[in-house]
């Protein structure tokens, strides 16, 4: 019974994080692509959303913290970094892989041309995202390696994870291909919330380590 009212505990980060996005995607006047590119495109969106998320699965959490339960949001952020945050990085390759059934233009050429392409700014804004996450996945298995005290390391994942969340927030509002208003929306909102979760954390942190000197 314990251990279906954790699960329980999952339902509105589910409902927020996918089934409205999803939602938004279904009932938005998009163009509607081939099979392959329409879940990929969903694939990827529910990546983007995960990592979104990311900012409320935090040890800070109460509404996962209650009766002691800090590993379970440890456990969820840990898993969803490093599910979603294989597929974000595929997501050039996602872009290009439906040429190996179109004709036109070949797969190499269009991922050559995708990422030396800077006149648009949602590429742009694209690679940098990819370079932080890339950044975020090195500084996380590498952690041991990097002589940081804990709080360091900690308060540098969570600052470069938001650069990454504004410059993916903005490449996906700028050049992608489910971005109407609706969906622009509640992407700066969500965004907007993490942040301010984040730094209100960071915040009561730094108050309560004055307060202990």
């Amino acid at each position: 019974m314990k251990k279906q009212s954790k699960y329980l505990k999952l339902v509105p980060s589910i409902v927020l994080f996918i089934g409205l996005p999803l939602l938004l995607y279904a009932l938005g006047d998009f163009p509607r692509k081939s099979v392959v590119k329409e879940i990929l495109s969903i694939v990827t969106m529910i990546a983007f959303f995960a990592m979104l998320a990311q900012f409320y699965f935090t040890r800070h959490n109460k509404h996962f913290n209650r009766g002691g339960e800090f590993s379970m949001a440890f456990k969820i952020h840990k898993y969803i970094g490093y599910i979603f945050i294989v597929v974000l990085l595929l997501h050039p390759f996602f872009i290009v892989l439906p040429r190996f059934f179109e004709a036109g233009i070949a797969p190499g050429d269009a991922f050559l041309t995708l990422i030396t392409e800077f006149s648009s700014l949602g590429v742009v804004l694209g690679l940098m995202a990819y370079a932080i996450i890339l950044l975020i996945l090195i500084t996380t298995f590498f952690r041991n390696k990097f002589d940081l005290k804990y709080r360091v390391g900690r308060m540098f994942h969570g600052y470069v994870s938001v650069l990454f969340l504004i410059a993916a927030s903005w490449h996906v509002i700028n050049i992608g291909s489910h971005s109407n208003i609706p969906f622009s929306v509640y992407i700066i909102l969500v965004a907007a919330g993490g942040i301010f979760y984040l730094f209100q954390t960071y915040f009561r942190e730094s108050q309560n380590t004055m307060k202990h000197e």
